[in-house]
């Protein structure tokens, strides 16, 4: 906290912190209010590795994190990931101010522009209802599913796609 009871977010806290900012800033709530009733995020290791490129040297102290197998890699992920969703959950009318969100943007279709390749043509589309999009090829006129996430879902999991 700073002097003026205002949470400072540095780059090891961002997650939780900047997450619940942009929900609560919209709500009328202080990030404050939301931020004095929850732990500080977990802390990252901090590796410092300096490598020079076209003569400037840059150092990344959190060079470590792009290795997986790291083996503080993945407690800290999910530490934070804790600590996001604790934040979240912490936000007071959130509940509320997730039905009205649902309720305007949950029942819209949506798709992307179609990506040509190898003469066919990809896509992802909502369908009207569904929280992810679902994978389609368009191929002599017809479309068919790739991937619906939505079939992969194991256990309460959620599987949506990226990239």
């Amino acid at each position: 906290m700073n002097g003026g009871g205002q949470r400072q977010v540095g780059r090891r806290g961002f997650l939780g912190g900047a997450a619940a900012f942009a929900l609560v800033a919209g709500s009328g709530y202080r990030v404050s209010a939301v931020a004095a009733v929850l732990p500080a995020p977990p802390a990252a290791r901090i590796e410092a590795v300096t490598e020079t490129f076209f003569g400037q040297s840059v150092t990344d102290p959190y060079r470590w994190m792009e290795t997986r197998t790291d083996p503080e890699w993945e407690p800290y992920m999910r530490a934070n990931a804790a600590h996001a969703r604790a934040t979240l959950d912490a936000i007071p009318g959130r509940a509320e101010m997730l039905e009205r969100i649902s309720a305007l943007t949950g029942s819209n279709a949506s798709a992307t522009a179609p990506i040509p390749a190898g003469g066919k043509l990809f896509y992802q589309k909502r369908a009207e209802g569904k929280d992810t999009s679902a994978l389609f090829v368009r191929e002599g006129g017809s479309d068919r599913v790739l991937v619906d996430p939505d079939d992969l879902k194991a256990g309460g999991s959620h599987v949506s796609l990226d990239w």
